[in-house]
């Protein structure tokens, strides 16, 4: 168990490191009238943080609502489609991150609909 939440807290501190994790104020200072319902959150020290690869420009990545939409209906909290994202998978062919592949919306949600309502 002690090992899952180290591993857990590394993915944590590398996605803060590569992508930032922005707070609720930057947040809303980049999005601006758009709400933040459309973005993956994390519990941060405590407090809700944003990666910040689901925006681009000014506004959240198209993909992310259906995303959302798809993790939701199957049970996922935004914290585990968060590092779903982040982590390394097989279903693209290689050992790409889904995140990676947020330019490919129909392809990624594929793979999230396999993953999301896999049972074991």
């Amino acid at each position: 168990m002690a090992r899952s939440r180290q591993a857990t807290e590394n993915v944590r501190r590398a996605l803060e490191r590569d992508h930032g994790l922005l707070t609720e104020a930057e947040a809303d200072a980049l999005l601006g009238d758009q709400p933040r319902a459309g973005l993956v959150g994390v519990l941060r020290d405590g407090e809700l943080r944003y990666p910040g690869f689901q925006c681009a420009g000014a506004g959240i990545l198209s993909v992310m609502a259906p995303l959302l939409e798809l993790a939701r209906a199957n049970g996922w909290d935004d914290s585990n489609v968060a590092l779903w994202l982040f982590s390394p998978i097989t279903s693209f062919g290689g050992s790409d991150r889904p995140m990676d592949h947020l330019d490919d919306a129909k392809a990624l949600l594929a793979v999230a609909k396999d993953s999301f309502e896999a049972e074991w």
